[in-house]
């Protein structure tokens, strides 16, 4: 889940063997839904259904999750959402499990930043193009790829 620009929501932009349902329940406020997650550190829950962190509850308990690793997505020392590992049955993660999610979330930080910069690359090269396409009309035929046009030398001009 990505942070919103207001940092106020957790959005949902990936998620693997959850229901359609449980992704859509509502919005996830960043500040009712393991909220210390987004302060940089790691969060386990043993009891996703009893853990007052946990802003869905019902819905947990529904989709059939008992235990909640969170963890935050960190770029450049800033957390731009978190990465969450869902269980069925109670789990007590340990340090393995939350080093490699840790990982997993760092490394999909810098995948998206790489994807963001990768887009403004692509802007950018596309604005480049276009305006020297326009270049090229405005000066019509004088220019061409590969040859430069040269003025002609002044005749009357002193050596």
């Amino acid at each position: 889940m990505l942070l919103s620009l207001d940092r106020k929501v957790l959005l949902h932009t990936v998620a693997y063997g959850l229901s359609d349902w449980y992704v859509r329940k509502g919005p996830v406020s960043a500040d009712r839904s393991i909220a210390e997650a987004l302060e940089g550190k790691p969060i386990a829950v043993f009891e996703a259904t009893k853990d007052e962190r946990i802003q869905y509850r019902d819905q947990a308990k529904k989709e059939g999750i008992a235990s909640i690793l969170s963890v935050p997505m960190m770029l450049r020392e800033e957390t731009i959402g978190v990465i969450r590992v869902y269980t069925a049955d109670p789990c007590h993660f340990n340090m393995d499990d939350t080093y490699f999610a840790g990982a997993v979330a760092n490394l999909g930080a810098i995948a998206l930043e790489n994807a963001r910069l990768y887009e403004a690359t692509q802007k950018d090269y596309e604005t480049f193009r276009q305006d020297m396409l326009e270049w090229r009309a405005a000066l019509g035929h004088e220019w061409m790829v590969g040859e430069s046009v040269t003025p002609l030398e002044d005749h009357n001009a002193p050596d």
